[in-house]
């Protein structure tokens, strides 16, 4: 249904009835971080954003692994101007280095929109990692006048290692994005996990789900109830 709206309003929308055509999603994701499922909808995700940076829109393409402790765009917004794009830090010295594809802000620039044109062609002929492939595009001789910076660390945070190590701070920190496995231990840790049963978006059948599959574990959940039940007897 929401892509009969979307397409009668005018919009450019992929249909969700993936096996029904050549772009499949494969339903065995087993909970890690590029798992081919993952990477697949990923691409869909950059097409969604090329389309709409060139229509002429600023775009934040970012992954739902991300927690928002405050507003992010007034700083994007001032801190894109002269520049093509914004990208969240990946404190990596390989090939998944030195950019973070889970939080990046396109300006639609010229350049930006022959990146995205570029990144959509290549894409099919990746293996997993999406990170992988943005960081080979951007060290191409052919994109070194593309104008990115990396944002600060300590207001757009990857949480991988140690958090307060490294300046994560909910004075200063504006987004707190989960990297690799165990993303929802890694964010109650944190104290960061806010899909409780009081949320609008929860569901217990799919936690289930998640539980059945190991995407998650029972004393994540069991936590985030009992912090929940703590929050209502308060």
């Amino acid at each position: 249904e929401t892509f009969q709206v979307l397409k009668k309003l005018g919009f450019r929308a992929e249909p969700l009835d993936w096996k029904e055509r050549s772009i499949w999603i494969s339903t065995q994701y087993d909970g890690h971080a590029m798992a081919a499922s993952h990477g697949s909808i990923n691409n869909l995700v950059a097409h969604a954003t090329s389309v709409a940076v060139q229509l002429g829109y600023h775009v934040l393409m970012m992954d739902v692994d991300s927690v928002f402790l405050g507003n992010p765009f007034p700083f994007l917004e001032k801190s894109i101007k002269r520049r093509d794009m914004l990208v969240m830090y990946s404190p990596r010295q390989d090939q998944l280095g030195p950019i973070n594809s889970g939080f990046i802000y396109f300006s639609p620039t010229k350049k930006s929109k022959i990146l995205l044109r570029s990144y959509e062609n290549v894409c099919l002929i990746k293996r997993q990692s999406d990170q992988q492939l943005w960081n080979h595009l951007l060290r191409h001789y052919m994109f070194q006048q593309i104008e990115y910076r990396i944002l600060p660390r300590n207001m757009f945070f990857i949480l991988w290692e140690s958090a307060t190590k490294y300046g994560y701070s909910t004075n200063v920190t504006l987004v707190l994005h989960s990297a690799s496995d165990k993303k929802a231990e890694r964010l109650m840790e944190l104290g960061q996990w806010h899909l409780q049963p009081t949320c609008h978006f929860y569901d217990t059948q799919a936690f289930e789900v998640a539980h059945a599959k190991n995407l998650i574990s029972n004393s994540t959940t069991k936590s985030s109830q009992s912090i929940w039940r703590s929050s209502k007897m308060w």
